[in-house]
């Protein structure tokens, strides 16, 4: 696993959030790289969900998907392309 720390602008963030249940109230981490100039070609193709394996309340995996996805089972990052089943 990787870890360690990201600047965000002000904020010093984690990069270890999913290894522990510390942060289990949080199910999943969103991302977008679009913008106003730089849109898919399709809505939600640029999405990006993570989900945590130590939610309180999980996600199912494959539930969105209109979206890549990562999630793990056991120790084996899974990746889901957007619009697979």
């Amino acid at each position: 696993m990787v870890s360690g720390s990201v600047w965000l602008g002000r904020i010093d963030e984690t990069t270890d959030l999913f290894v522990t249940p510390a942060y289990g109230h949080i199910s999943a981490l969103l991302y977008s790289a679009s913008d106003a100039l730089n849109r898919p070609t399709h809505p939600g193709a640029d999405l990006i969900l993570v989900l945590n394996p130590h939610a309180t309340a999980p996600i199912t995996p494959g539930w969105f998907h209109f979206m890549h996805e990562y999630h793990l089972e056991g120790d084996k990052l899974h990746h889901r392309q957007a619009g697979s089943a």
